[in-house]
Protein backbone atom coordinates (compact mmCIF):
# COMPACT_ATOMS: atom_id res chain seq x y z
CA UNK A 1 0.00 0.00 0.00
CA UNK A 2 1.10 3.17 -0.98
CA UNK A 3 2.54 5.37 2.03
CA UNK A 4 -0.41 8.06 2.99
CA UNK A 5 1.40 11.20 3.24
CA UNK A 6 -0.83 13.69 4.95
CA UNK A 7 -4.15 12.67 6.41
CA UNK A 8 -6.53 15.43 6.90
CA UNK A 9 -9.05 15.40 10.12
CA UNK A 10 -12.53 16.58 10.02
CA UNK A 11 -15.12 16.40 12.65
CA UNK A 12 -18.82 17.68 11.29
CA UNK A 13 -22.01 19.08 13.25
CA UNK A 14 -24.56 19.84 10.56
CA UNK A 15 -22.71 21.49 8.36
CA UNK A 16 -24.76 20.21 5.22
CA UNK A 17 -24.74 23.78 3.75
CA UNK A 18 -20.41 23.98 3.18
CA UNK A 19 -19.12 20.25 3.70
CA UNK A 20 -19.56 18.52 -0.05
CA UNK A 21 -17.19 21.69 -0.64
CA UNK A 22 -14.65 20.94 2.02
CA UNK A 23 -14.55 17.24 0.89
CA UNK A 24 -14.33 18.14 -2.22
CA UNK A 25 -11.21 20.72 -1.70
CA UNK A 26 -9.57 17.48 -0.09
CA UNK A 27 -9.82 15.41 -2.43
CA UNK A 28 -8.98 17.30 -5.39
CA UNK A 29 -5.88 17.72 -3.81
CA UNK A 30 -2.57 18.28 -6.37
CA UNK A 31 -0.79 15.70 -3.90
CA UNK A 32 -3.03 12.20 -4.15
CA UNK A 33 -1.24 10.59 -1.26
CA UNK A 34 -3.99 11.57 1.28
CA UNK A 35 -7.19 10.32 3.41
CA UNK A 36 -9.85 12.19 4.71
CA UNK A 37 -11.10 11.05 8.29
CA UNK A 38 -14.31 12.68 9.28
CA UNK A 39 -16.49 11.95 12.49
CA UNK A 40 -19.91 12.76 12.24
CA UNK A 41 -20.56 14.60 14.89
CA UNK A 42 -24.06 13.20 15.74
CA UNK A 43 -25.54 15.54 12.75
CA UNK A 44 -29.27 15.92 12.65
CA UNK A 45 -29.25 17.06 8.92
CA UNK A 46 -27.94 15.60 5.70
CA UNK A 47 -24.42 16.02 6.75
CA UNK A 48 -24.01 11.98 7.49
CA UNK A 49 -26.09 11.16 4.00
CA UNK A 50 -23.56 13.90 2.19
CA UNK A 51 -20.53 12.28 3.88
CA UNK A 52 -21.30 8.49 3.24
CA UNK A 53 -22.35 9.50 -0.50
CA UNK A 54 -18.28 10.78 -0.83
CA UNK A 55 -17.45 7.99 0.94
CA UNK A 56 -18.85 5.18 -1.53
CA UNK A 57 -17.19 7.22 -3.79
CA UNK A 58 -13.88 7.65 -3.22
CA UNK A 59 -11.86 5.19 -0.66
CA UNK A 60 -9.71 7.80 0.93
CA UNK A 61 -12.64 8.73 2.69
CA UNK A 62 -12.98 7.34 6.39
CA UNK A 63 -16.03 8.04 8.79
CA UNK A 64 -16.65 7.46 11.97
CA UNK A 65 -20.16 7.86 13.13
CA UNK A 66 -21.49 9.33 16.63
CA UNK A 67 -25.13 8.75 17.61
CA UNK A 68 -24.94 12.07 20.11
CA UNK A 69 -23.32 15.18 18.99
CA UNK A 70 -19.67 15.53 21.10
CA UNK A 71 -19.84 12.34 22.53
CA UNK A 72 -18.42 9.24 20.76
CA UNK A 73 -19.89 5.32 20.42
CA UNK A 74 -16.99 4.49 23.13
CA UNK A 75 -18.02 7.93 25.63
CA UNK A 76 -15.08 9.63 23.94
CA UNK A 77 -16.07 13.40 24.34
CA UNK A 78 -14.02 16.48 22.78
CA UNK A 79 -10.93 16.35 22.43
CA UNK A 80 -9.47 13.54 24.99
CA UNK A 81 -7.29 10.35 23.18
CA UNK A 82 -9.57 8.90 20.65
CA UNK A 83 -11.42 11.70 19.64
CA UNK A 84 -10.02 12.36 16.07
CA UNK A 85 -11.53 9.49 13.71
CA UNK A 86 -8.12 8.25 12.36
CA UNK A 87 -6.75 4.93 13.04
CA UNK A 88 -3.19 3.25 12.98
CA UNK A 89 -4.17 2.17 9.37
CA UNK A 90 -5.01 6.13 7.74
CA UNK A 91 -2.53 7.99 10.16
CA UNK A 92 -0.24 9.06 7.57
CA UNK A 93 3.34 11.20 8.28
CA UNK A 94 1.53 14.11 8.55
CA UNK A 95 -1.69 15.41 10.33
CA UNK A 96 -4.25 18.16 9.42
CA UNK A 97 -7.30 19.51 10.56
CA UNK A 98 -9.75 20.85 8.35
CA UNK A 99 -12.68 22.34 9.64
CA UNK A 100 -16.04 21.15 7.59
CA UNK A 101 -17.17 24.44 6.74
CA UNK A 102 -14.02 25.69 4.95
CA UNK A 103 -11.78 24.26 1.98
CA UNK A 104 -8.20 23.74 1.07
CA UNK A 105 -5.99 25.59 -1.72
CA UNK A 106 -5.69 22.47 -4.16
CA UNK A 107 -2.30 22.51 -3.46
CA UNK A 108 -2.29 22.87 0.18
CA UNK A 109 -0.65 19.48 0.80
CA UNK A 110 1.84 19.36 -2.42
CA UNK A 111 3.10 22.53 -0.47
CA UNK A 112 2.97 21.92 2.77
CA UNK A 113 4.26 18.40 2.82
CA UNK A 114 7.27 19.64 0.65
CA UNK A 115 8.03 21.71 2.79
CA UNK A 116 7.69 19.93 5.83
CA UNK A 117 9.92 16.54 4.58
CA UNK A 118 12.94 19.09 3.46
CA UNK A 119 12.71 20.61 6.54
CA UNK A 120 11.73 17.53 8.69
CA UNK A 121 9.58 19.94 10.93
CA UNK A 122 7.56 18.89 13.66
CA UNK A 123 4.66 21.68 12.51
CA UNK A 124 4.28 23.73 9.06
CA UNK A 125 2.33 26.53 9.26
CA UNK A 126 0.18 28.24 6.04
CA UNK A 127 -1.73 31.58 5.92
CA UNK A 128 -5.11 31.72 5.22
CA UNK A 129 -7.99 33.73 3.06
CA UNK A 130 -11.08 35.23 4.79
CA UNK A 131 -14.16 34.49 2.58
CA UNK A 132 -17.73 36.36 2.77
CA UNK A 133 -20.18 33.52 3.59
CA UNK A 134 -23.19 35.62 1.25
CA UNK A 135 -20.33 37.02 -1.73
CA UNK A 136 -18.07 33.68 -1.61
CA UNK A 137 -15.57 36.50 -2.25
CA UNK A 138 -12.04 36.72 -0.82
CA UNK A 139 -12.22 39.59 2.07
CA UNK A 140 -9.24 39.38 3.56
CA UNK A 141 -6.06 37.01 4.36
CA UNK A 142 -3.59 36.30 7.29
CA UNK A 143 -0.25 35.75 6.13
CA UNK A 144 2.76 33.99 8.76
CA UNK A 145 6.72 35.49 7.59
CA UNK A 146 8.32 33.10 6.24
CA UNK A 147 10.26 30.77 9.15
CA UNK A 148 11.95 27.76 8.98
CA UNK A 149 14.10 26.99 12.63
CA UNK A 150 15.25 24.34 14.35
CA UNK A 151 15.49 26.72 17.30
CA UNK A 152 12.14 27.68 18.60
CA UNK A 153 13.66 30.44 21.20
CA UNK A 154 14.60 32.26 18.14
CA UNK A 155 11.16 33.46 17.22
CA UNK A 156 11.03 36.14 19.43
CA UNK A 157 11.52 39.12 17.60
CA UNK A 158 8.67 37.47 15.02
CA UNK A 159 6.40 36.18 17.73
CA UNK A 160 3.30 38.63 17.20
CA UNK A 161 3.50 37.80 13.48
CA UNK A 162 3.90 33.96 14.11
CA UNK A 163 1.34 34.61 16.73
CA UNK A 164 -1.36 35.19 14.15
CA UNK A 165 -0.60 32.14 12.44
CA UNK A 166 -1.03 30.22 15.67
CA UNK A 167 -4.74 31.33 16.25
CA UNK A 168 -5.96 28.09 14.81
CA UNK A 169 -5.45 24.68 14.50
CA UNK A 170 -6.67 24.56 11.05
CA UNK A 171 -4.36 25.53 8.08
CA UNK A 172 -1.47 23.13 9.81
CA UNK A 173 0.42 20.17 9.22
CA UNK A 174 1.58 18.32 12.40
CA UNK A 175 4.44 15.45 12.30
CA UNK A 176 2.42 12.49 13.21
CA UNK A 177 4.98 11.26 15.97
CA UNK A 178 4.76 15.06 17.40
CA UNK A 179 1.12 15.09 17.06
CA UNK A 180 0.17 12.09 18.91
CA UNK A 181 3.20 12.17 21.92
CA UNK A 182 2.16 15.72 22.63
CA UNK A 183 -1.86 15.31 22.64
CA UNK A 184 -2.55 14.80 26.19
CA UNK A 185 -0.29 17.54 27.28
CA UNK A 186 -2.08 20.04 24.26
CA UNK A 187 -5.62 18.90 24.01
CA UNK A 188 -6.57 17.47 27.89
CA UNK A 189 -8.38 20.30 30.01
CA UNK A 190 -9.28 22.56 27.64
CA UNK A 191 -12.95 20.88 26.72
CA UNK A 192 -14.73 23.81 29.15
CA UNK A 193 -12.95 26.08 26.43
CA UNK A 194 -15.15 27.31 23.39
CA UNK A 195 -13.69 29.73 21.22
CA UNK A 196 -10.22 30.04 22.17
CA UNK A 197 -9.79 26.63 22.02
CA UNK A 198 -8.11 26.85 19.09
CA UNK A 199 -5.22 29.26 20.13
CA UNK A 200 -4.52 27.42 23.35
CA UNK A 201 -4.13 24.03 21.70
CA UNK A 202 -1.68 25.85 19.32
CA UNK A 203 0.52 27.50 21.94
CA UNK A 204 1.31 24.30 23.56
CA UNK A 205 2.23 22.53 20.64
CA UNK A 206 4.16 25.54 19.84
CA UNK A 207 6.57 25.36 23.30
CA UNK A 208 7.17 22.08 22.08
CA UNK A 209 8.17 21.70 18.83
CA UNK A 210 11.95 21.42 17.59
CA UNK A 211 11.79 22.23 13.98
CA UNK A 212 8.84 25.04 12.97
CA UNK A 213 7.86 25.69 9.52
CA UNK A 214 5.95 28.82 7.72
CA UNK A 215 5.01 29.19 4.67
CA UNK A 216 4.22 33.17 3.92
CA UNK A 217 1.37 32.14 1.21
CA UNK A 218 -2.39 31.87 2.08
CA UNK A 219 -3.70 28.04 1.06
CA UNK A 220 -6.40 27.89 3.73
CA UNK A 221 -9.82 29.24 3.07
CA UNK A 222 -11.54 30.02 6.29
CA UNK A 223 -15.51 31.05 5.62
CA UNK A 224 -16.70 33.75 7.28
CA UNK A 225 -20.19 33.13 8.62
CA UNK A 226 -22.15 36.45 10.01
CA UNK A 227 -24.03 33.71 12.24
CA UNK A 228 -21.13 31.49 13.29
CA UNK A 229 -21.15 30.61 16.80
CA UNK A 230 -17.67 33.07 17.19
CA UNK A 231 -20.16 35.34 15.92
CA UNK A 232 -22.85 35.19 18.54
CA UNK A 233 -21.04 33.93 21.23
CA UNK A 234 -22.68 35.45 24.88
CA UNK A 235 -20.84 38.15 26.44
CA UNK A 236 -20.54 37.00 30.47
CA UNK A 237 -18.09 35.44 33.21
CA UNK A 238 -17.00 32.41 31.03
CA UNK A 239 -16.19 34.82 27.87
CA UNK A 240 -14.03 36.66 30.30
CA UNK A 241 -11.74 33.24 32.02
CA UNK A 242 -11.46 32.45 27.85
CA UNK A 243 -9.73 36.00 27.48
CA UNK A 244 -7.54 35.01 30.32
CA UNK A 245 -6.80 31.68 29.79
CA UNK A 246 -5.41 32.82 26.36
CA UNK A 247 -3.95 35.44 28.09
CA UNK A 248 -1.90 32.78 30.32
CA UNK A 249 -1.25 31.11 27.46
CA UNK A 250 0.54 33.69 25.94
CA UNK A 251 2.80 34.31 28.55
CA UNK A 252 3.33 30.74 28.99
CA UNK A 253 5.01 31.00 25.32
CA UNK A 254 7.00 34.04 26.07
CA UNK A 255 8.47 32.16 29.66
CA UNK A 256 8.69 28.99 27.93
CA UNK A 257 10.63 30.26 25.39
CA UNK A 258 12.35 33.54 27.58
CA UNK A 259 11.18 35.94 24.77
CA UNK A 260 9.36 38.35 26.89
CA UNK A 261 9.88 41.56 26.11
CA UNK A 262 8.11 44.82 26.11
CA UNK A 263 6.22 44.87 22.71
CA UNK A 264 5.50 40.89 23.34
CA UNK A 265 3.81 41.60 26.37
CA UNK A 266 1.48 44.41 25.39
CA UNK A 267 0.85 42.51 22.39
CA UNK A 268 -0.72 39.96 24.86
CA UNK A 269 -2.17 42.78 26.71
CA UNK A 270 -3.88 44.70 23.74
CA UNK A 271 -5.22 40.86 22.49
CA UNK A 272 -6.79 40.95 25.77
CA UNK A 273 -8.98 43.53 25.16
CA UNK A 274 -9.39 42.93 21.23
CA UNK A 275 -10.73 39.46 22.58
CA UNK A 276 -13.13 41.06 25.17
CA UNK A 277 -14.55 43.86 22.21
CA UNK A 278 -15.63 41.00 19.96
CA UNK A 279 -17.32 39.28 22.59
CA UNK A 280 -19.17 42.82 23.84
CA UNK A 281 -20.55 42.02 20.10
CA UNK A 282 -22.34 38.91 21.55
CA UNK A 283 -24.62 41.63 23.77
CA UNK A 284 -26.01 42.33 20.02
CA UNK A 285 -27.93 39.40 19.15
CA UNK A 286 -31.31 38.60 19.85
CA UNK A 287 -29.93 35.17 20.90
CA UNK A 288 -27.74 36.70 23.94
CA UNK A 289 -30.43 39.32 24.78
CA UNK A 290 -30.33 39.21 28.78
CA UNK A 291 -31.95 41.51 31.51
CA UNK A 292 -30.80 45.02 32.36
CA UNK A 293 -29.27 44.23 35.16
CA UNK A 294 -27.60 40.52 33.91
CA UNK A 295 -26.06 43.00 31.23
CA UNK A 296 -24.96 45.52 34.09
CA UNK A 297 -23.30 42.43 35.66
CA UNK A 298 -21.63 41.25 32.54
CA UNK A 299 -19.92 43.87 32.29
CA UNK A 300 -19.72 44.69 36.05
CA UNK A 301 -17.38 41.10 35.59
CA UNK A 302 -15.28 43.02 32.65
CA UNK A 303 -14.40 45.90 34.86
CA UNK A 304 -13.57 43.91 37.58
CA UNK A 305 -11.28 41.13 36.02
CA UNK A 306 -8.09 40.59 36.87
CA UNK A 307 -5.76 40.98 33.87
CA UNK A 308 -8.31 44.26 32.66
CA UNK A 309 -7.25 45.81 35.69
CA UNK A 310 -3.52 46.12 34.50
CA UNK A 311 -4.49 48.25 32.27
CA UNK A 312 -8.20 49.81 33.31
CA UNK A 313 -6.65 52.75 35.01
CA UNK A 314 -4.45 53.87 31.53
CA UNK A 315 -7.41 52.56 29.03
CA UNK A 316 -10.43 53.69 31.34
CA UNK A 317 -11.74 55.83 28.46
CA UNK A 318 -11.57 53.36 25.47
CA UNK A 319 -12.90 50.69 27.84
CA UNK A 320 -15.65 52.86 28.79
CA UNK A 321 -16.78 53.91 25.44
CA UNK A 322 -16.58 50.24 24.40
CA UNK A 323 -19.01 49.60 27.32
CA UNK A 324 -20.81 52.58 27.18
CA UNK A 325 -24.02 51.60 23.86
CA UNK A 326 -24.37 48.36 26.59
CA UNK A 327 -24.90 50.28 29.69
CA UNK A 328 -27.17 52.94 28.27
CA UNK A 329 -29.55 50.26 26.88
CA UNK A 330 -30.22 48.61 30.11
CA UNK A 331 -30.60 52.38 31.00
CA UNK A 332 -33.21 53.18 28.92
CA UNK A 333 -35.04 49.76 28.85
CA UNK A 334 -38.51 49.73 30.73
CA UNK A 335 -37.74 46.60 32.66
CA UNK A 336 -35.78 46.58 35.75
CA UNK A 337 -35.93 50.35 35.27
CA UNK A 338 -35.68 51.70 38.62
CA UNK A 339 -33.35 49.12 40.44
CA UNK A 340 -30.72 49.65 37.65
CA UNK A 341 -29.77 52.64 39.09
CA UNK A 342 -28.10 50.58 41.85
CA UNK A 343 -25.12 49.82 39.22
CA UNK A 344 -21.72 51.86 39.52
CA UNK A 345 -22.01 51.27 35.94
CA UNK A 346 -25.03 52.99 35.23
CA UNK A 347 -24.27 55.85 37.61
CA UNK A 348 -21.26 56.63 35.94
CA UNK A 349 -23.07 56.94 32.48
CA UNK A 350 -25.29 59.36 33.92
CA UNK A 351 -23.27 61.56 36.00
CA UNK A 352 -21.46 62.09 32.68
CA UNK A 353 -23.87 62.85 31.01
CA UNK A 354 -26.39 64.91 33.37
CA UNK A 355 -24.51 66.22 36.34
CA UNK A 356 -21.90 69.17 35.59
CA UNK A 357 -18.28 68.50 36.55
CA UNK A 358 -18.19 72.00 38.20
CA UNK A 359 -21.33 71.27 40.55
CA UNK A 360 -20.71 70.21 44.41
CA UNK A 361 -22.84 67.01 43.45
CA UNK A 362 -20.37 65.68 40.67
CA UNK A 363 -17.50 64.86 43.52
CA UNK A 364 -19.76 62.36 45.93
CA UNK A 365 -21.71 61.11 42.87
CA UNK A 366 -18.59 60.36 40.71
CA UNK A 367 -16.83 58.95 44.44
CA UNK A 368 -19.37 56.33 45.58
CA UNK A 369 -18.96 54.85 41.86
CA UNK A 370 -15.30 54.52 42.96
CA UNK A 371 -16.01 53.53 46.08
CA UNK A 372 -18.88 50.83 44.96
CA UNK A 373 -18.32 47.16 46.62
CA UNK A 374 -19.03 45.72 43.13
CA UNK A 375 -16.29 47.88 41.70
CA UNK A 376 -13.44 45.60 42.67
CA UNK A 377 -10.52 47.81 40.65
CA UNK A 378 -11.66 51.28 41.02
CA UNK A 379 -13.35 52.53 37.92
CA UNK A 380 -13.06 55.67 37.26
CA UNK A 381 -10.62 56.46 39.62
CA UNK A 382 -7.95 57.98 37.52
CA UNK A 383 -10.64 60.35 36.34
CA UNK A 384 -12.11 61.68 39.84
CA UNK A 385 -8.33 62.30 40.99
CA UNK A 386 -8.45 64.18 37.03
CA UNK A 387 -11.30 66.09 37.74
CA UNK A 388 -10.68 67.68 40.71
CA UNK A 389 -7.31 68.73 40.11
CA UNK A 390 -8.90 70.85 37.05
CA UNK A 391 -11.15 72.47 39.67
CA UNK A 392 -9.87 75.69 41.09
CA UNK A 393 -13.10 75.79 43.51
CA UNK A 394 -12.03 73.00 45.82
CA UNK A 395 -12.71 72.43 49.32
CA UNK A 396 -10.24 71.76 52.44
CA UNK A 397 -11.54 68.22 52.33
CA UNK A 398 -11.26 67.82 48.55
CA UNK A 399 -7.48 69.15 48.61
CA UNK A 400 -6.73 66.41 51.45
CA UNK A 401 -8.20 63.67 49.62
CA UNK A 402 -5.97 65.27 46.51
CA UNK A 403 -2.52 64.65 48.65
CA UNK A 404 -3.31 61.08 49.81
CA UNK A 405 -1.17 58.50 48.64
CA UNK A 406 -2.85 55.89 46.47
CA UNK A 407 -1.95 53.44 49.50
CA UNK A 408 -4.07 55.69 51.48
CA UNK A 409 -6.92 56.03 49.62
CA UNK A 410 -7.27 52.25 48.58
CA UNK A 411 -7.86 51.90 52.25
CA UNK A 412 -10.30 54.21 52.16
CA UNK A 413 -11.76 53.13 49.03
CA UNK A 414 -12.68 49.66 50.90
CA UNK A 415 -14.31 51.81 53.78
CA UNK A 416 -16.24 54.88 51.93
CA UNK A 417 -17.48 55.85 55.53
CA UNK A 418 -14.48 56.38 56.67
CA UNK A 419 -13.35 58.78 53.75
CA UNK A 420 -16.75 60.91 53.53
CA UNK A 421 -16.21 61.26 57.27
CA UNK A 422 -12.23 62.01 57.32
CA UNK A 423 -13.29 64.84 54.52
CA UNK A 424 -16.30 66.34 55.79
CA UNK A 425 -14.59 66.65 59.39
CA UNK A 426 -12.04 68.92 57.28
CA UNK A 427 -14.95 71.20 56.08
CA UNK A 428 -16.43 71.28 58.93
CA UNK A 429 -16.60 74.55 61.31
CA UNK A 430 -19.26 76.32 63.59
CA UNK A 431 -20.83 77.73 61.03
CA UNK A 432 -21.86 74.44 59.06
CA UNK A 433 -23.04 72.81 62.39
CA UNK A 434 -25.18 75.87 62.48
CA UNK A 435 -26.46 75.67 58.95
CA UNK A 436 -27.06 72.32 59.37
CA UNK A 437 -29.90 73.13 62.10
CA UNK A 438 -31.52 75.58 59.78
CA UNK A 439 -31.47 73.30 56.92
CA UNK A 440 -33.45 70.74 59.73
CA UNK A 441 -35.94 73.78 60.74
CA UNK A 442 -36.27 74.81 57.24
CA UNK A 443 -38.01 71.75 56.50
CA UNK A 444 -39.45 71.35 59.83
CA UNK A 445 -41.41 74.68 58.87
CA UNK A 446 -41.99 73.51 55.43
CA UNK A 447 -40.01 76.23 53.79
CA UNK A 448 -38.46 74.82 50.54
CA UNK A 449 -37.06 78.00 49.42
CA UNK A 450 -34.33 78.54 52.45
CA UNK A 451 -34.25 74.18 52.50
CA UNK A 452 -32.90 74.57 48.72
CA UNK A 453 -30.62 77.56 49.32
CA UNK A 454 -28.99 75.92 52.33
CA UNK A 455 -28.45 72.81 50.45
CA UNK A 456 -26.40 74.71 47.86
CA UNK A 457 -24.56 76.41 50.69
CA UNK A 458 -23.61 73.77 52.78
CA UNK A 459 -22.63 71.55 49.81
CA UNK A 460 -20.22 73.81 48.69
CA UNK A 461 -18.42 74.08 51.80
CA UNK A 462 -18.41 70.45 52.24
CA UNK A 463 -19.40 68.45 49.32
CA UNK A 464 -20.02 65.61 51.40
CA UNK A 465 -22.29 66.62 53.80
CA UNK A 466 -24.37 63.83 54.90
CA UNK A 467 -27.38 66.03 55.89
CA UNK A 468 -26.95 68.25 53.31
CA UNK A 469 -26.97 65.09 50.91
CA UNK A 470 -29.85 63.50 52.80
CA UNK A 471 -31.95 66.30 52.10
CA UNK A 472 -30.98 66.68 48.61
CA UNK A 473 -32.30 63.24 47.99
CA UNK A 474 -35.56 64.40 49.97
CA UNK A 475 -36.30 67.19 47.73
CA UNK A 476 -35.48 65.72 44.70
CA UNK A 477 -38.02 62.87 45.50
CA UNK A 478 -40.95 65.81 46.39
CA UNK A 479 -40.95 67.67 42.74
CA UNK A 480 -40.36 64.09 40.94
CA UNK A 481 -36.87 64.78 40.11
CA UNK A 482 -36.46 60.90 38.85
CA UNK A 483 -33.73 59.43 37.91
CA UNK A 484 -31.59 62.42 39.39
CA UNK A 485 -32.96 61.24 42.98
CA UNK A 486 -32.39 57.36 42.21
CA UNK A 487 -29.22 58.25 41.47
CA UNK A 488 -28.55 60.27 44.34
CA UNK A 489 -29.91 57.72 47.26
CA UNK A 490 -27.63 54.60 45.32
CA UNK A 491 -24.82 56.77 45.42
CA UNK A 492 -25.30 58.08 49.21
CA UNK A 493 -26.53 54.02 50.07
CA UNK A 494 -22.48 53.39 48.89
CA UNK A 495 -21.31 56.37 50.96
CA UNK A 496 -23.00 56.15 54.02
CA UNK A 497 -23.18 51.88 54.19
CA UNK A 498 -23.64 52.38 58.26
CA UNK A 499 -26.43 54.91 58.07
CA UNK A 500 -29.40 53.36 58.63
CA UNK A 501 -31.46 56.64 57.83
CA UNK A 502 -29.75 56.92 54.51
CA UNK A 503 -30.19 53.16 53.76
CA UNK A 504 -33.89 53.63 54.35
CA UNK A 505 -34.43 56.54 52.20
CA UNK A 506 -32.70 54.63 49.10
CA UNK A 507 -35.63 51.81 49.72
CA UNK A 508 -38.33 53.49 50.61
CA UNK A 509 -37.85 55.43 46.75
CA UNK A 510 -37.23 52.59 45.52
CA UNK A 511 -40.67 50.93 46.85
CA UNK A 512 -42.66 53.77 46.58
CA UNK A 513 -41.60 53.66 43.01
CA UNK A 514 -42.63 49.78 42.35
CA UNK A 515 -45.98 50.34 43.85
Amino acid sequence: MEQIKVTFLMMAYNAEKYIAKAIESVLNQTESSIVLCIRNNGSTDSTGEIIRRYAELDSRIHVVENEKNNVSQEGITPFQTGWWPYTEETAGEYFSIIDSDDYLAPDFAEVMYSAAKRASADMVVAGHYFVNEETNEVVGQRTPPRVEMDKIEEIGVNFVQLYNGMRTWWGKLFQKDFFIRHHSECWDNIEPLSWTIDTVVMLNYLVRCRMLVCIDRPLYYFLSRKNSSYNTRPFGYLRLCEADILYSAGFNVLDKLNIRSSENETFLLNLHWTYIVEALNGLNHTSNMVSPLKTLERLGDLFSNNIVSSYLESSFAQIFVACEPYIRRAMNSEQEKNVIWGSYLSRLVYLMEQVPQDTKLYFPLLLSCVCDPQNKNRAGRGFILKVNQENNNLSYGQKWFLSCSRQILEYYYEHPQLLVEEIDSRDRDDSLTEKENLLIESFQQEDMSKACDLIEEISQQSPLNRIAMYYRIYVATLIDEFPLALVMAASAKVLWPNDKDIQLLYWNILNSLND
